[in-house]
């Protein structure tokens, strides 16, 4: 978890919103359907995005998931969405 701070502070990369969402129900005691909630609770994910964001060049995320496998990710989202 302190590796992938650190990198994701340095990548300025935030947590994800929805990572953030998913956990804040979890904590209030609601559940959604295929939802990792062990995950939710050991783990992290920083991203450079949301689902929403549509117009970024690049999407990074650096996961964390519940058994401390660190995860970095980098896809080129403009040359993916053109099938080039």
């Amino acid at each position: 978890m302190k590796e992938a701070a650190r990198i994701a502070s340095g990548a300025q990369l935030g947590a994800s919103q929805e990572f953030l969402l998913a956990q804040q129900l979890l904590a209030e005691g609601k559940h959604m359907t295929g939802l990792d909630t062990q995950g939710l609770e050991k783990g992290i994910v920083y991203t450079n995005h949301s689902l929403t964001d549509t117009k970024i060049e690049y999407l990074i995320s650096v996961n964390v998931d519940a058994d401390g496998t660190l995860t970095i990710q980098a896809t080129n989202y403009q040359q993916m969405k053109s099938g080039k």
